[in-house]
């Protein structure tokens, strides 16, 4: 970010399609408060800002309060400032986030491999559950339809059926979601006598 600002300073004539990647980059950044001076010199200079600079000010509110009170690894501020970033676009920031957190709970790999998931990142999302297995951390049923649309994504079904012996073992059976994602991560991956199998064994 060094660089990039004095770069930025060098340029006399800057509009707001200077100003935003210099905020992005800044509040995903450890300094998330630079994109807040930035945003009001933006104002000072009579710059309007547009719809793709909200977002970067948003994140840096959020981000640099959260640093200020100390809640950034906050087991209860994590999985909001992930769902945050997610829901901005910015997978990559929210992991940094995951990343540098130090209380890691159920819900924060929930909100991560949600995330994954979301924006395409399969095999991340995997990677996150097998990690969270070896922390001996319990999955919820809506984590597992996260891992189950992992599978369907990269159409692993070798994976998908280690998943099934899983939710069997552990008691996701009786939960209607998790069979009909079952059905559509066997029926995407070509294996239809399973799909039906699953289905044969739902209690209506």
């Amino acid at each position: 970010m060094y660089h990039a600002h004095k770069l930025f300073e060098q340029i006399f004539h800057r509009d707001v399609v200077l100003f935003n990647p210099l905020n992005r980059g800044y509040s995903r950044s450890h300094e998330p408060h630079q994109a807040i001076v930035l945003f009001c010199q933006m104002l000072k200079a009579s710059i309007a800002p547009d719809a793709y600079s909200f977002p970067s000010l948003l994140k840096a509110c959020a981000s640099a309060h959260a640093i200020k009170c100390g809640f950034a690894s906050n087991a209860f501020m994590l999985p909001t400032l992930i769902n945050m970033y997610s829901q901005c676009g910015d997978v990559k920031a929210a992991r940094t986030i995951f990343d540098h957190g130090t209380d890691l709970c159920v819900i924060s790999y929930n909100s991560m491999i949600t995330a994954c998931v979301q924006s395409s990142r399969p095999s991340e999302a995997l990677a996150l559950f097998r990690e969270m297995q070896s922390r001996r951390l319990r999955p919820t049923n809506i984590l597992m339809l996260g891992i189950l649309a992992a599978c369907t994504l990269i159409g692993a079904l070798y994976l998908g059926k280690w998943i099934h012996e899983y939710v069997k073992k552990n008691g996701f059976s009786s939960y209607v979601k998790v069979n009909t994602t079952l059905i559509d991560m066997y029926g995407k991956c070509g294996s239809l006598g399973d799909a039906i199998g699953v289905f044969n064994g739902m209690e209506f």
